[in-house]
C-alpha cells in the first residue's frame, strides 16, 4: 500500500477526525483570546477553580480529562502570573490549587472572549448538531473516565 493511501485511510478513521476537530476547536477558541495571555484551556482551569473552589492537580486533571504534563505546565503558567495559588497543609498528601484575586479578575476579563468563541463554534456546528455533539462528547468523556 502506498504511503498516501495509508494517510488517506487514516484520515477517514473517526478517531483521527475527532483529534483533528479537537485541535481545530482549540485553535478557534485560542484565536479569540488575547495573545500572550492564558489559553482557552487555562481559562477552563480558572473557571473550574472559580466554580468548585480549591482542588488538587489530580482532581483538575480528571475534571478536564487532561494529560498530567500539560496540566502541570498550565498550572505553572497560571501560578507564575499570580492567577492561582498553591496551598499545602500538614497531613494532606497533595497540594490544592485555588483562584487568587487576580485570577477572579482575569476570569471576568476573559469571559467575553470565551463567549465569542462559543458563538462562532455554535454557528459552525449548527444548533441541532451542537446539542448532539455535546451529548456525544459527554458520553465519550464519561466512558474514558471509567476505563
Amino acid at each position: 500500500m502506498k504511503s498516501q493511501d495509508v494517510a488517506r485511510k487514516a484520515l477517514n478513521e473517526p478517531v483521527v477526525s475527532l483529534f483533528r476537530a479537537l485541535r481545530a476547536a482549540a485553535a478557534l477558541y485560542d484565536g479569540e483570546f488575547p495573545a500572550g495571555g492564558p489559553s482557552s484551556t487555562q481559562f477552563t482551569l480558572l473557571a473550574i477553580l472559580n466554580d468548585h473552589g480549591a482542588m488538587t492537580a489530580s482532581q483538575l486533571g480528571q475534571a478536564l480529562a487532561m494529560e498530567r504534563s500539560a496540566l502541570k505546565r498550565d498550572l505553572a503558567f497560571l501560578a507564575r502570573r499570580g492567577l492561582i495559588l498553591r496551598s499545602s497543609r500538614p497531613g494532606r498528601a497533595s497540594p490544592r490549587w485555588r483562584l487568587a484575586r487576580a485570577g477572579h479578575r482575569e476570569l471576568a476579563r476573559l469571559r467575553p472572549y470565551w463567549g465569542r468563541a462559543q458563538i462562532r463554534l455554535k454557528q459552525i456546528v449548527g444548533k441541532t448538531d451542537w446539542k448532539m455533539l455535546h451529548s456525544i462528547l459527554d458520553r465519550l468523556t464519561q466512558a474514558a473516565g471509567e476505563s
